[in-house]
């Protein structure tokens, strides 16, 4: 039986049904260092920038900062509880929105 089209999409724990799964293969890897970190992350944008999404979160009570780059086949992942690095991040951010602006392919 299919559903209405006038009417939404069911949810589970508050989200669609109808969403991408990602593999169970994903390979998650966190990186030690940030230089590391840094140019992995750049390359797997540089290889499918329509894939490639990044997520940065604050954790209070451990006090980390924790930055995630993903393109669904890989996830990379760099945690800090330093503050300098807050710097290094919104530098590599600027870059990457750089690219994301420029016109050249990549």
């Amino acid at each position: 039986m299919r559903p209405d089209p006038g009417e939404r999409p069911r949810r589970v724990n508050s989200l669609p049904l109808d969403l991408p799964i990602v593999p169970a293969s994903a390979a998650m890897t966190v990186l030690k260092t940030w230089e590391d970190f840094e140019k992995a992350a750049e390359r797997l944008y540089l290889q499918d920038p329509m894939r490639a999404r990044y997520n940065i979160k604050y954790d209070h009570g451990a006090g980390t900062l924790h930055m995630k780059m993903t393109d669904d086949a890989v996830c990379l992942q760099y945690k800090s509880d330093a503050a300098q690095d807050v710097k290094k991040m919104e530098r590599f951010v600027n870059n990457l929105m750089r690219h994301m602006a420029s016109k050249e392919q990549h």
